[in-house]
């Protein structure tokens, strides 16, 4: 337009004064018709290009209306595999839940609709799949946010018919609704792992700390949906405010059904009474717990004895984590249960007051005959220069221990070098005996 504009202002104002092609030149400044045409004539690059509107494909048109009316036809199955791709790139992110589970399998819709929802996503917590992902998330806010004064719970059961073919594990930081956890398990068929916790997001002017922790009838609903589930694999209720009854209930559902293989109930408030219930289930040759996780609790002396006596006939399970604790003198029992245990590979007694003769000595038995363990925490127990000295002689003959974490426990520099030189030798032979059945 900018070449042509001048050429056509002089068309018009040549026309205007009467000259025409082949005639005399008139005495217009502007020149005849003849002067224009031959001027463009020698501007080929001004030759004017018409830009026609380029027509559509008709594959684009259908896919358009395809995406336009997905909702109410979703036909992606039944579209060649090209077009499917195309549609599913076009696909709006606030479809229909019902309509979007049933039909698009592609990750990338899934993934571009939960970065949308939530910008900060770690898809390998969910079995490295976005439609795990986005619907685990999606069933977690709509547990933490349900009220069975202001919501439905025929609309919450829908929204577990769809998502439960993608779900799982059910994870939460508070229940304000204490709903049933055997009637949520039940519903989202599918689930393995249960990560409860009953705390509050929100603490308004109307704290109670009666709101905090799961009651025993949230703990009895657990149980009743570990009797129930025959997928149901791991457990963690920490932080929720378990004590002994509490402890025990859970113990007798896990007593019933014995498929549990994790159970977390870290930062609680079980003593003696909940620790023997679960030492009664690990001494039960049908349960196949091969983690538990006790930390930060007030297990004592007594709960200390009676899960080192179902340690030393457990064939099962392979870590214990029992820092935190007040078990005394009841490291002594743990400690020699270990002893004679032939599954556990990781132990820790960090920051339980392992300081007495007795429960060093059992330390020392434990490094010297035990012959799977692989990691042990003693940190954070004064043990001191002189018992440290016993630690020395079991570490020298341990062949298998590949980690052993002395760290504020005022051991003398010597015995300190004896446990590094030992673990090295350990690692060295480790890694030639990896190496040689590679």
């Amino acid at each position: 337009q900018s070449t042509w504009g001048p050429h056509c202002r002089r068309l018009l104002a040549a026309m205007d004064s009467g000259s025409s092609p082949g005639s005399p030149r008139s005495v217009s400044s502007l020149g005849s018709l003849d002067d224009v045409f031959s001027e463009i004539s020698m501007q080929p690059e001004a030759t004017p290009s018409f830009q026609i509107p380029r027509c559509p494909a008709l594959s684009d048109l259908c896919v358009a209306a395809i995406v336009a009316n997905f909702a109410s036809y979703p036909i992606l199955a039944s579209l060649p595999r090209k077009f499917q791709d195309k549609v599913v790139a076009l696909l709006p992110t606030d479809l229909p839940l019902s309509v979007a589970a049933a039909v698009i399998a592609d990750e990338s819709y899934w993934r571009r609709r939960a970065s949308e929802r939530w910008p900060l996503c770690k898809v390998s917590a969910h079995g490295d799949s976005w439609k795990q992902l986005y619907f685990e998330k999606h069933v977690r806010e709509q547990l933490e946010g349900f009220n069975p004064k202001a919501s439905s719970l025929a609309l919450l059961l829908r929204t577990f018919a769809v998502a439960a073919p993608y779900v799982r594990r059910i994870t939460f930081a508070q229940l304000p609704s204490h709903l049933d956890m055997s009637m949520v398990v039940s519903n989202l068929g599918l689930v393995t792992a249960l990560e409860a916790e009953y705390g509050l997001l929100d603490l308004g002017m109307g704290f109670e700390w009666g709101l905090l922790g799961a009651t025993l009838t949230d703990v009895r609903g657990i149980a009743s949906a570990l009797s129930d589930s025959a997928l149901l694999r791991a457990l963690s209720l920490r932080n929720s405010h378990m004590d002994d009854e509490k402890t025990r209930v859970l113990a007798a559902g896990m007593l019933r059904t014995p498929r549990l293989t994790f159970l977390d109930l870290s930062h609680n408030a079980i003593g003696d009474a909940g620790a023997r219930a679960l030492a009664k289930c690990l001494a039960t040759p049908e349960i196949e717990l091969r983690e538990l996780v006790l930390s930060n609790n007030a297990i004592g002396e007594a709960g200390g004895q009676a899960l080192g006596h179902a340690l030393s006939t457990n064939t099962v399970l392979q870590e214990l984590d029992l820092r935190l604790n007040t078990l005394a003198d009841g490291c002594a029992f743990v400690c020699a249960g270990a002893t004679a245990n032939t599954s556990l590979v990781k132990l820790s007694l960090a920051a339980n007051r392992l300081d007495s003769v007795q429960s060093v000595v059992q330390l020392r038995e434990l490094l010297r005959l035990n012959k799977t363990l692989t990691e042990l925490d003693a940190s954070a127990n004064r043990i001191g220069s002189k018992l440290g000295a016993k630690l020395r002689d079991g570490i020298e003959s341990n062949t298998t221990l590949l980690k052993l974490d002395v760290q504020m426990t005022d051991i003398s520099r010597e015995a300190e070098v004896a446990i590094e030189t030992a673990l090295a030798a350990n690692l060295e032979r480790f890694r030639l005996q990896t190496k040689h059945y590679e």
